[in-house]
């Protein structure tokens, strides 16, 4: 069995962090401004700057699988969906049994839906990045097996073609190619194959030698994007049509993403705590997306309370439980 490189182990566990931090700020500390798209004040504009370099963290998790290729079987996808099942199940029966608006269903009811969010758990969950994962999972022998046939001249035309419907079209246009913020299987299959773009014709040793400069994309990048973020707080009224801060199919987010990703790809790393722990971020993921971590959040935001805040305390914590209580 092939050793894991624990350099893209780590990779995984940072971009679990990135996710965190980014669930935290839009969902507790400013709750609701997804809805909008734009910081309704300057001083989250200027906090909202120095988030732009967590913005990442999904579009490196697909880079990875596409880089190493997802090598698709039954046993997979069956540890994949008990995986996505079992905590599917955690999540609906803490919702179902914790949640004072369910005490007066009948227990047979209760457990009936619970059964059902377990069964099909990709079924109206919130859990959009694994429902998508899922489905590139499904859909990685054909790319698998057109990324090996596929010669580089079509290859760049490939990726040319995608990256117009994904991100001109899809991005800048606003055409609903299933999902124009990047948060679908269309996103996935394009950073799939930039990943295995990147495998096939882009050297190793090449990626190390650049390590800094990819570096310095990364940080360009985010910086850009957090720009564009704070110019936003402004309202100008061309700035909501041309940029989407919040994209995954953003191109800067894109630059950044494929930046970092090489820059940690450039490192030689083994470390078996490190293997163990990234081990561990999927679950993490399902856990901090759920209700079960609503609690927490709301420690933290009485803890911490946001840098500038126009709503009482009480509404916040309504907000933050809205965006939390995924399971209908």
């Amino acid at each position: 069995m092939k050793e894991r490189q624990s350099n893209i182990e780590l990779l995984r566990i940072i971009c679990m962090f990135m996710i965190i931090m980014h669930h935290f700020v839009v969902n507790v500390w400013y709750p609701g401004m997804l809805d909008v798209h734009v910081p309704s004040s300057i001083g989250e504009a200027v906090f909202l700057f120095s988030h732009c370099l967590f913005f990442i963290g999904v579009n490196c998790f697909v880079l990875i699988s596409g880089y190493f290729s997802i090598k698709t079987s039954l046993r997979g996808f069956l540890h994949l969906y008990g995986f996505y099942a079992f905590y599917a199940f955690l999540i609906a029966a803490s919702q179902y049994f914790g949640d004072a608006q369910y005490a007066m269903m009948p227990l047979g009811e209760k457990w009936f839906h619970i059964a059902v969010h377990s069964l099909m758990p990709w079924d109206n969950n919130g859990f959009w990045f694994l429902n998508a994962y899922l489905a590139l999972f499904m859909m990685a022998p054909m790319l698998n097996a057109a990324i090996a046939s596929i010669e580089k001249p079509m290859y760049k035309r490939v990726l040319v073609l995608l990256t117009i419907l994904n991100v001109v079209f899809g991005g800048f246009f606003s055409i609903d190619l299933l999902n124009t913020w990047g948060f679908c299987v269309a996103q996935f299959v394009y950073l799939y194959m930039i990943g295995g773009y990147l495998r096939k014709y882009v050297a190793i040793e090449t990626i190390k030698k650049s390590r800094w400069q990819n570096m310095g994309i990364y940080v360009i990048s985010a910086a850009l994007w957090g720009g564009f973020v704070a110019v936003q707080a402004f309202e100008l009224p061309f700035m909501g049509r041309l940029f989407k801060a919040f994209a995954y199919n953003n191109v800067l987010v894109l630059t950044a993403s494929i930046g970092f990703f090489l820059f940690m790809l450039s490192f030689d790393i083994k470390s078996r705590a490190i293997n163990w722990l990234s081990s561990s971020c999927l679950a993490a993921y399902l856990l901090q997306g759920s209700v079960l971590s609503y609690s927490w959040y709301i420690g933290v935001l009485e803890k911490y309370p946001p840098p500038t805040k126009s709503v009482p305390n009480n509404t916040y914590k309504c907000l933050v439980f809205n965006n939390f209580a995924i399971i209908r």
